[in-house]
């Protein structure tokens, strides 16, 4: 099944057109977010992909930006009309079902947002399913999103059920500064004097920049070989993000069948030192970010089996 998806991201917007195991891929700049602008740009995207529109038999759309389903249904009609192809709109039901007990936090007026990059973490996981050949729905997992800032998850039975959420726990990140104690940061916040300015020294200028002045993951890694301070720094990045897998192992009960390490800070290779920490626990690589392929597989599943088709009257 030829199944054209769209994710559009805060700056860009990601394509596939293909089938699972097969699809042409494209990533454009998006500075409008409209619905349609992002049709005209994907119906010009499919020329310069040289696919064949005829082959296309459906559309599949998603996306972790917050409060983005009303857009994206606006954007799926648009295909109905614009290419006569049924399209389905993937929302977080269709890959996560978080534990009640996750969303609290210890104050009654804040909850966790759990916002991320979720589609990622999930076709990460997925990919490690069929890496270890279990079948769908089957095996348990615990996932490091490597990106602008580390996002961990847990996955049990094809969803995920706890999810970290960005900038505001974890370890710190190549520019981000991953949770920080709270008295220290309300007086930084205070000293500041600007909510923005904080808010960019926690998000842009921390982690590995704030420390070494390099802008990547594997800059750090090649400095840590000959900087005894940088390996220190890159240690301790690593310790802190094996705290963090090892917690939402507990989330799991302990049990899972594998650690999986995704995103697009990875480095191919993995990260150095990380399985002292984890006991033996198997650990994948799946570098790079790839939420397009998650929505296409959700796509292709939801048009196979045409229940949330007949269910959202989409044919």
């Amino acid at each position: 099944m030829s199944i054209l998806a769209v994710v559009p991201q805060a700056a860009s917007l990601k394509l596939a057109v293909g089938s699972e195991h097969d699809a042409r891929l494209s990533e454009l700049p998006l500075s409008d977010l409209t619905p349609q602008h992002v049709f005209q740009l994907t119906t010009a995207a499919l020329d310069a992909l040289s696919f064949p529109k005829p082959l296309l038999q459906a559309v599949a759309l998603g996306s972790d930006l917050p409060a983005c389903r009303g857009f994206l249904q606006e954007l799926a009609q648009l295909f109905r009309v614009g290419l006569g192809l049924p399209a389905v709109v993937i929302s977080k039901e269709h890959y996560t079902e978080f534990l009640a007990e996750s969303r609290l936090t210890g104050f009654s007026a804040f909850q966790r947002a759990q916002q991320g990059p979720a589609l990622a973490v999930w076709h990460a996981a997925e990919r490690a399913r069929e890496e270890l050949a279990f079948p769908v729905g089957e095996g348990r997992f615990v996932v490091a999103y490597i990106g602008d800032a580390v996002v961990t998850g847990a996955v049990q039975g094809g969803k995920i059920i706890d999810l970290s959420t960005p900038y505001d726990e974890g370890p710190f990140s190549v520019t981000t500064s991953g949770s920080l104690p709270f008295a220290q940061l309300l007086a930084f916040c205070q000293d500041v004097g600007s909510r923005e300015e904080a808010i960019r020294e926690v998000t842009e200028r921390s982690g590995f920049r704030g420390y070494l002045g390099v802008g990547s993951l594997a800059e750090a890694d090649a400095l840590a070989w000959t900087k005894h301070e940088a390996d220190w720094i890159y240690t301790a990045f690593v310790y802190q993000l094996a705290k963090e897998i090892c917690a939402y192992a507990a989330v799991l009960r302990g049990k899972y069948d594998a650690v999986v390490l995704t995103g697009p800070y990875l480095t191919p290779n993995g990260l150095r030192g990380l399985s002292a920490y984890l006991g033996g626990a198997a650990i994948l690589n799946y570098p790079g970010d790839h939420s397009v392929h998650a929505v296409l597989r959700l796509g292709q599943r939801l048009m196979e089996s045409g229940k949330e088709l007949e269910v959202n009257g989409i044919y």
